[in-house]
């Protein structure tokens, strides 16, 4: 009898809609697990319909996305998220300033 292989399946992103604040079916976010450079895996937030694009830093704003190779530990710090309910955080406090903005 050969040993069964266990097979560990998590999610690598999330979909957060947000169109019942924007109105716009493209504000979509995702909150994307990423494994960085180092072996780690860290969590962003980005524009759902973008292959590519900014990030939500921990400013709540959108900020350039640099090539791998050219992100510093600043910019990991700023952009990445230890933890998926860490950048839900992030998100829930991005859509309180949508509410009040209207934008």
């Amino acid at each position: 009898m050969k040993n069964k292989t266990e097979i560990k399946l998590e999610p690598l992103s999330y979909l957060v809609e947000l169109q019942q604040y924007t109105g716009q079916t493209f504000d979509d976010l995702e909150i994307r697990h990423i494994r960085q450079r180092d072996g780690k895996w860290l969590w962003s937030i980005k524009r759902a319909a973008l292959v590519e694009g900014p990030v939500l830093n921990r400013d709540l704003e959108w900020e350039y996305n640099s090539l791998p190779s050219n992100r510093d530990k600043e910019e990991l710090d700023r952009t990445r998220y230890q933890s998926c309910e860490e950048a839900l955080e992030y998100v829930k406090k991005y859509l309180e300033i949508l509410k009040q903005t209207g934008s």
